[in-house]
């Protein structure tokens, strides 16, 4: 590629340093400075070059440690079972690193193409105005941040000697979330930021709870007529153990896990990969897509149960699991008509 013929915009501070290395220069500085470096009928050529090139350089490395990347198949249920496990014994720390870059390797594609078929319905002129294309740029670079760091950690477990060194921040504090609400509520959505990241954790987890309880059809649950306050996290557990509620696109264990994992960097700061959530939004798109029987097609997604189980049992049984949990219920209300699909 000549880089000669690309027209930089007038930005003292990157036509000294960034023009004259283009083709040299970390990918990453292209995608989190762009409006600033190039107008944008040069955005495609350069979009095309960084995201291939950035692509290739990881392939490349990445074949020293696992020869067979990434050509290697496994389903997005499996990955997404393993980038979720929290605490790794360091005999199982090159596998489960190896694991995040497959992860890596399908977000990438993913959000590469994405924005690919975006900027096909988008005028020229409005490239930089399409807020799409720019969170999922922002994406982009972000999770060249993380593959970066997470394959250097690969190579060093392998006993190879890491091309280059990235330390990112792995924790957020209380103050910087407050300070993210400020923006937040002020219609200033910072993409890069590690507190808009993780904002999706609770976002996802949120969804989860929803969804089953308006799948069980839980109206109230009572004792002594009074509303008793009950952590979603049982009634994951109440699901994972039942045999009569079922979700025929989704792994109850890998549902269970996903909420633990939520819980995890809610409470802890800790930040996630990209890649984690892209993987976890994938795998949970069933939950929440139209559910279809031989008889019906229901709104609301995946959760079945048999109507008599609803009507006659589930009422009891879950009264039953919650008090081996500690807790005091005498009365659950169900609705008529639950989210759940009912056989």
């Amino acid at each position: 590629m000549d880089f000669t013929k690309i027209k930089m915009k007038d930005a003292p501070n990157y036509n000294a340093i960034y023009l004259p290395h283009l083709n040299e220069h970390m990918p990453i500085e292209f995608f989190q400075n762009y409006t600033s470096l190039i107008y944008e009928n040069d955005f495609i050529i350069l979009f095309n070059y960084h995201s291939d090139r950035y692509l290739d350089n990881i392939i490349e490395r990445m074949k020293k440690v696992a020869c067979s990347f990434p050509n290697k198949k496994y389903s997005l249920e499996h990955i997404c079972h393993q980038i979720l496990i929290s605490q790794i014994n360091k005999e199982d720390k090159v596998v489960n690193l190896t694991y995040h870059m497959y992860a890596f390797y399908y977000a990438y594609n993913k959000i590469v193409n994405e924005i690919k078929d975006e900027i096909k319905k988008t005028p020229l002129t409005d490239i930089y105005k399409n807020d799409i294309i720019n969170a999922k740029t922002k994406h982009l670079s972000k999770l060249m941040i993380d593959s970066s760091e997470v394959l250097q950690y690969l190579e060093k477990a392998s006993g190879i000697e890491p091309e280059s060194i990235i330390h990112s921040r792995r924790q957020i504090d209380g103050y910087e979330i407050f300070w993210f609400i400020d923006l937040f509520a002020s219609g200033i959505i910072d993409y890069s930021n590690n507190t808009y990241f993780s904002t999706l954790v609770y976002l996802i987890r949120q969804s989860i709870e929803i969804r089953v309880k308006n799948g069980l059809g839980i109206q109230a649950i009572l004792h002594k007529n009074k509303p008793q306050k009950i952590t979603s996290d049982i009634f994951i557990d109440f699901i994972f153990n039942n045999n009569n509620i079922n979700f025929p696109d989704i792994n109850k264990a890998v549902l269970r896990k996903v909420f633990n994992w939520c819980n995890y960097h809610i409470h802890t700061g800790a930040i996630l990969y990209t890649w984690q959530f892209i993987i976890i939004q994938d795998y949970l798109r069933p939950l929440f897509s139209l559910g279809q029987t031989k008889k019906q097609i229901h709104i609301s997604g995946s959760i079945r149960m048999l109507k008599e189980y609803y009507k006659n049992s589930l009422e009891k049984e879950l009264i039953d699991f919650l008090k081996n949990k500690g807790k005091i219920v005498d009365k659950i209300v169900l609705q008529n008509t639950p989210e759940a699909i009912l056989e």
